[in-house]
């Protein structure tokens, strides 16, 4: 981040635009000296605009201040394990609260310990799915366990995770 994104994020603020200014950082270093940064930067910009108030917040909240997003029920996310035939499962999966993004994330864990991820078949966008578990993906029997996540537009996540070795 450097010195005109920041004067950009109070420009545009004190345009009333609602503005959300954002740093991350996930690796192994220490991230202080990064943080630091970015608040000395703020601190060298934010007497040029002394009409703009600000405050540091997690980015969820951020967000859902920015754009004025009210309060959503989480998605349910009901999950259906069906045999299809001696070699093949289908797993279903369906809400009553529309996802962010056309369909969950998918994860599926061996037994052999690994993990994967996959896509759905989509059968209604934001709202109904299926995988189908057979010698094209993984047959029911090498998974240990399939785990369902999605957010909805609010940004509440939700997950399920089904253990396979009780079906």
């Amino acid at each position: 981040m450097e010195e005109r994104d920041v004067r950009q994020a109070f420009t545009e603020a004190s345009e009333d635009k609602p503005v959300v200014l954002a740093v991350t950082n996930h690796d192994f270093r220490d991230m202080r000296p990064d943080i630091q940064g970015v608040q000395e930067l703020i601190a060298r910009v934010a007497p040029d605009f002394p009409e703009v108030t600000f405050r540091f917040s997690e980015a969820l909240d951020a967000m859902r201040r920015a754009l004025g997003l009210s309060w959503e029920a989480p998605c349910s996310l009901e999950m259906r394990l069906s045999q299809t035939s001696e070699s093949s499962h289908v797993l279903e999966v369906e809400t009553d609260v529309p996802t962010f993004g056309p369909q969950p994330w998918l994860a599926l864990k061996t037994v052999a310990g690994t993990y994967h991820n996959d896509n759905f078949d989509i059968d209604v966008p934001f709202r109904k799915w299926r995988y189908v578990l057979d010698e094209e993906t993984f047959p029911l029997a090498a998974l240990e366990s399939i785990g369902v996540a999605a957010n909805n537009s609010y940004g509440t996540t939700t997950v399920n995770v089904l253990d396979t070795r009780n079906h």
